[in-house]
């Protein structure tokens, strides 16, 4: 009996003989199309790549001359300004030499007239307190203050006499009295408080020996906000 041999090394190496060439082809034709599509991918994720700095490049160019934009206008505004401030600081230099020359003229024509003087007789023991006070020495040059100027501001330590003295200056110089027509009305002081406002009337009646309610009086006003 003949015996035939199946499979094994001979009959593989047959069969891989007998394959057809249109199967190798198409392997080929295959392997050749991935190669071409992993080569276009390439390609685009380059040209992508590229795009993407072209686009990144233009939005940093655009940012750059907006912000040149917004530069060039701030400047424009800030010399704008610059020339309107001129004009308010030429304008507020004339309005203030125009005030100055003004009061000037009011304190030559008040140190051309008659000395106005309010004689005011102090007891004795109030007279001596008062000469302690800082503010006391400065009478004189507090009172050309107010006669040359519209507005004085004065700055001192608490207890120095501002707020009890000062009135009692302007009296003397006849602020308020009604003997001279150009200083008519009244010395107002304004205190925050209404128990400040009471005693601030009482100390100075006191220190002018009158009584309180005649020559030296004082009101309590409500604000409502």
């Amino acid at each position: 009996a003949k015996q035939v041999r199946i499979g094994g090394a001979p009959a593989a190496a047959a069969a891989a003989a007998k394959q057809p060439d249109h199967t190798i082809q198409l392997q080929q034709q295959q392997q050749q199309q991935m190669l071409d599509q992993s080569d276009d991918q390439e390609g685009d994720q380059v040209h992508n790549a590229a795009s993407d700095q072209v686009a990144a490049t233009a939005a940093a160019a655009k940012e750059q001359l907006a912000a040149q934009k917004a530069q060039a206008v701030a400047l424009k505004a800030q010399a704008r300004l610059e020339a309107d401030g001129a004009v308010v600081d030429e304008d507020a230099a004339e309005e203030a030499a125009a005030a100055r020359a003004a009061a000037a003229e009011r304190a030559a024509a008040a140190s051309a007239g008659p000395t106005r003087v309010v004689s005011i007789t102090r007891p004795p023991a109030m007279e001596e307190a008062r000469r302690q006070l800082p503010i006391i020495g400065l009478e004189q040059e507090i009172m050309e203050g107010i006669a040359h100027n519209d507005v004085v501001v004065l700055c001192g330590e608490t207890g120095s006499g501002k707020t009890t003295q000062v009135p009692q200056f302007l009296l003397e110089a006849g602020y308020g009295c009604s003997d001279f027509p150009e200083r008519a009305g009244a010395v107002c002081v304004t205190q925050p408080r209404r128990v400040a406002a009471i005693s601030t009337a009482e100390r100075v009646a006191a220190e002018l020996g009158v009584e309180l309610g005649t020559t030296v009086g004082y009101q309590v006003c409500c604000v409502l906000v």
